[in-house]
């Protein structure tokens, strides 16, 4: 009778354990080591002006979270619409001395995903409205870290 060998198998799922457990609630913050924090911190004022600025979007800033370091804007949160998004995102991206805009962390609606009670879940904290990796920082008004 002919053995079978199990040593691939055995391989091929200790791989996909590892993968898994690897990607699972690594949530990746930014650290920010700014050539020129003055000019970070006028950048973040800037888009958050324009965005208090508009009547339509002014009662979502505080569940939009701005973060610029060496003039790369990361977006942060929700808006209530696609036309909202593109409204903060164009903000951002026309902001003098902006050199690229990160919002792949502003969605599009509210998200239906919350953490029960409210909390935040491990490896995020609170930023007013939402939930921001723990290594970010929070810079919307008011604000809790």
């Amino acid at each position: 009778m002919k053995r079978k060998s199990i040593f691939v198998p055995s391989i091929v799922f200790a791989v996909f354990v590892f993968a898994f457990s690897a990607s699972v609630n690594q949530v990746k913050g930014q650290t920010c080591e700014s050539k020129d924090e003055a000019a970070d911190a006028q950048i973040v004022e800037t888009i958050y002006s324009k965005i208090e600025g508009n009547s339509k979007i002014a009662d979502q800033a505080s569940h939009i979270n701005v973060v610029s370091c060496n003039a790369v804007v990361k977006l942060q949160g929700w808006v209530n619409s696609e036309d909202d998004y593109n409204k903060v995102y164009d903000y951002a991206f026309k902001t003098e001395g902006v050199k690229m805009v990160n919002a792949n962390g502003l969605a599009k609606e509210e998200p239906s995903n919350a953490a029960p009670g409210g909390t935040c879940l491990p490896g995020t904290k609170p930023c007013s409205d939402i939930c921001i990796p723990s290594n970010d920082v929070c810079n919307i008004k008011n604000g809790k870290l």
